[in-house]
């Protein structure tokens, strides 16, 4: 997938899965998040910014962030099963 048509063709393919993940990258800021956390020396790329606040709750508290994606887990399982 390249440029906005692939993007396109991903939204078309998977509604259901862009309902609940949220916005789509274009290859393009992904590229450019990329490219600046290299030029910042940064280890982990994360080119969302929920992305970012997500690692920063794990970093914090392990067993709370766990517990959080095994609901988030749970909640998101029985959508998918009951969208087909």
């Amino acid at each position: 997938m390249t440029g906005s048509s692939g993007s396109s063709a991903f939204l078309e393919s998977n509604p259901v899965a862009v309902e609940t993940g949220g916005d789509l990258l274009e290859p393009e800021q992904v590229a450019d998040a990329v490219v600046n956390a290299i030029d910042g020396r940064h280890f982990l790329i994360l080119p969302y910014p929920s992305l970012a606040e997500a690692e920063r709750g794990r970093s914090v508290d392990d067993d709370g962030w766990l517990n959080g994606e095994h609901q988030l887990w749970r909640t998101e399982s029985t959508y998918f099963v009951s969208a087909m």
